[in-house]
């Protein structure tokens, strides 16, 4: 089976008022778009309710995949409750990436292996905006499909 798979980026800050819509999208990419692969990081809220989105959409569709998006190299797996994950993903390259560009470039590196892209972006000038808007001209290019949660929840 070939893998599809949907990288999920917001806000640190986002508000658990969220999750329903994010685990509606999480369930929707599984039965329509054929999804098998989620990405997720660890760093905030809103990785946090991403997460767990996807491991109660698991328990419809075990098939599916979360795979933790690690952006430093020295970090120790045993700082990570691994147990939570299927996979933990290093991007190659990225020991070559200065400690406080990590996560950015991780994340970028994530959305061009990804074939979708959930996003909770209600602050455009953020990381988090500035990734949905390359993530939007990857979809132009025809190499991606973007899914807002903000245009449905604002």
């Amino acid at each position: 089976m070939k893998r599809k798979i949907c990288f999920m980026i917001g806000h640190r800050d986002t508000e658990e008022t969220v999750y329903p819509a994010l685990q509606r999208a999480v369930r929707q990419h599984v039965a329509e778009y054929g999804v098998n692969e989620f990405v997720v990081g660890r760093y905030g809220q809103f990785d946090r309710l991403a997460a767990h989105a996807v491991r109660c959409v698991k328990e419809e569709y075990p098939q599916v995949i979360l795979t933790l998006l690690q952006p430093y190299y020295a970090e120790k797996p045993s700082s990570i409750q691994t147990d939570l994950f299927d996979h933990i993903w290093y991007p190659s390259q990225m020991e070559h990436v200065p400690y406080r560009f990590a996560i950015v470039r991780a994340n970028r590196c994530a959305v061009e292996h990804a074939d979708h892209l959930i996003a909770y972006v209600h602050r455009t000038p953020s990381q988090a905006g500035a990734l949905l808007a390359y993530a939007r001209r990857r979809e132009t290019q025809g190499k991606m499909i973007v899914f807002s949660l903000t245009d449905f929840l604002l």
